[in-house]
């Protein structure tokens, strides 16, 4: 019998100030329950000013998972993330891009920000979810079906600080167990983890041959319940 095949969809992302990046994984399953569209978005706790923990790969493979757990929402159509730190002034709060911002925190146009970039800024922007965009970390997680046989590509077009796209139930999560702690692997399908005293370079992109069909019906036993992104 054959079956549609259904590819396990994970993002780390790692916050710390300034942000601007899109992030997601991949790996074979086969739901037996209705779809739902969207992906599933978890929120981690990040310590503000960490500027190192996010250059460990461990960390942004599994061990991210061993922080407080803060919420999490889901059926997220649209993943990207263009955050930028608010710039707050006397006349008023205003949104101030990255390229916008320089000497200690003036923003162009709009003259020197009174709010303090080491003290965690609250808001909604990140999914609705209210949280500290300046420090977080999210996991999003979800499923892809294939339209056709091919290979597909997905790229980050720019990252701040820290993000990994892994693709596979052997490095993403196993089959149908989305809510489980996250596998150990550092094997990245795309390594935006950022370097030590650098950067990366914009549109780091990774390659995964998939297929439109798939006759594994152990798989298929095993799923419940999930959720999954269709393209």
């Amino acid at each position: 019998m054959s079956l549609a095949h259904y590819c396990l969809l994970l993002a780390i992302v790692t916050l710390l100030g300034l942000a601007n990046v899109v992030s997601a994984t991949t790996a074979a399953c086969l739901p037996a329950n209705s779809r739902k569209n969207g992906m599933n978005v978890n929120f981690y706790q990040y310590s503000l000013m960490d500027s190192s923990t996010y250059s460990n790969a461990a960390y942004m493979a599994y061990q991210y998972a061993d922080k407080v757990k803060l919420g999490s929402v889901s059926g997220q159509t649209d993943i990207s993330i263009n955050y930028n730190l608010p710039c707050v002034t006397t006349s008023g709060t205003y949104q101030c891009p990255q390229e916008d911002a320089y000497d200690n925190w003036r923003c162009r146009g709009k003259g020197r920000c009174s709010n303090s970039q080491a003290v965690s800024y609250w808001s909604t922007d990140l999914f609705g979810f209210y949280t500290t965009p300046t420090n977080i970390t999210l996991e999003i997680t979800g499923y892809f079906l294939p339209p056709q046989t091919g290979s597909y590509t997905f790229s980050f077009a720019t990252v701040d600080d820290s993000a990994i796209l892994s693709v596979g139930g052997s490095i993403a999560f196993e089959c149908c167990a989305q809510e489980q702690p996250p596998i150990t692997s550092t094997n990245f399908t795309i390594n935006g983890i950022k370097p030590w005293h650098g950067s990366l370079p914009d549109n780091i992109a990774g390659t995964v041959y998939m297929y439109a069909g798939s006759t594994d019906e152990d798989c298929l036993l095993k799923c419940r319940f999930l959720g999954y992104t269709s393209n």
